[in-house]
């Protein structure tokens, strides 16, 4: 039974490593400047920011990496894109942020904005979580956000 269960850790922690090294894609919350090619390939031809707008840090919540659901802070806004919608709330607009951890999810923040718009973020456990949420509040802050 012993070595039944070692060949099968084995194969899955093989699968595993093959999976992780078979993209450019970073995982993970990574900054603007870590952002792969394909993330800013897949932005540009989605429209999904602004005319000069520029990412702070980026999540892509897919297993896939393939970009269709992502959270961004940008200079301007916090975006919560699922293709083929885009929804994003002004830094200077954010009137809270409520963060906490949940087992199996991760970090899971709340955001509001001024006109009872919400959105709700999960980043799974090693992924940054922590950082996407100080470097959200460090920009709302840095718009003139009152939380």
């Amino acid at each position: 039974m012993t070595r039944r269960i070692s060949s099968s850790l084995v194969l899955m922690l093989l699968f595993v490593a093959l999976a992780a090294g078979s993209t450019e894609e970073s995982s993970g919350t990574v900054t603007g400047a870590q952002m792969s090619q394909g993330a800013n390939v897949y932005l540009q031809e989605n429209r999904v920011l602004q005319p000069g707008e520029k990412v702070v840090v980026y999540y892509d919540t897919t297993l896939s990496m393939n970009h269709t659901n992502t959270y961004m802070v940008t200079d301007r806004r916090l975006v919560v894109h699922t293709k083929p919608n885009t929804t994003g709330i002004g830094l200077g607009d954010i009137t809270s942020i409520e963060a906490g951890n949940e087992p199996l999810i991760g970090k899971v923040i709340t955001v509001r904005g001024g006109t009872a718009e919400l959105l709700r973020l999960e980043i799974a456990p090693l992924n940054g979580g922590d950082f996407f949420l100080t470097e959200l509040q460090t920009a709302a802050r840095s718009a003139g956000a009152s939380f």
